[in-house]
């Protein structure tokens, strides 16, 4: 049985692959010019393009999914230890990447929801997306690759960014749709965990995942 179902008005997704923010910021010069990348991340240049692509508007809520978030930041925020640097603190917190994005053109968002597991993150997002019960929300989501936290299982071996929009119901001329259904599918769906989100919106592979809060399942198809 489907409970409710969202249409995908809008997909983007970049592929950072195992380039680190010195390469980022030569990748993406054109994008951020002057000195506009010099204290950004790449996680956070990632993702400042995938909300450029989806629209943000103060109204619409923002869902951001990540594991493991500034990981190159937080590995140079350790190793600046006994001289912290708070420009390193500040970028290796977990909403960073969405905040590097609306801070510098003074956007502003009514609600901003960071999600953070090691279970099912992908599934999680969604799930809080459906929740809200509103007409639009913008899931963004993604990682960057560390050096030295990785032989410890805490950062990300790859970098990558996505971001769709969603939209209440079936729109005309959606890319795809998210439904949530209550049949008992999801026991039968297994844990999604972010790379593999990813790879299917940059596939546009369809996709289950479990909805554990709401007992369900959530589907994505595409047109």
């Amino acid at each position: 049985m489907i409970e409710d179902c969202y249409s995908i008005t809008a997909v983007h997704c970049l592929k950072g692959g195992d380039g680190l923010v010195a390469d980022a910021r030569g990748q993406y010069k054109a994008d951020f010019p002057g000195r506009s990348a010099r204290r950004m991340t790449h996680l956070g240049m990632m993702v400042s393009l995938c909300l450029r692509e989806l629209g943000v508007s103060r109204n619409v809520p923002v869902v951001y999914a990540s594991a493991f978030a500034e990981s190159e930041s937080l590995e140079k925020f350790i190793d600046s230890f006994p001289a912290a640097s708070p420009a390193l603190f500040q970028t290796s917190i977990h909403p960073s990447a969405v905040e590097q994005a609306l801070i510098p053109t003074q956007t502003a968002v009514d609600r901003f929801y960071p999600v953070s597991s090691d279970v099912n993150l992908a599934g999680k997002a969604l799930e809080n997306c459906i929740v809200l019960s509103e007409d639009e929300a913008i899931l963004v989501g993604g990682e960057e690759r560390g050096t030295w936290l990785c032989e410890h299982g805490m950062a990300s071996e790859r970098s990558f960014a996505f971001g769709l929009r969603l939209a209440r119901g079936e729109a005309t001329g959606a890319l795809g749709r998210l439904q949530l259904r209550v049949d008992g599918a999801a026991a039968r769906c297994p844990s999604v965990d972010l790379p593999t989100f990813a790879r299917a919106l940059i596939r546009r592979e369809s996709i289950c995942l479990p909805s554990d809060g709401l007992g369900a399942s959530l589907q994505v198809e595409w047109s």
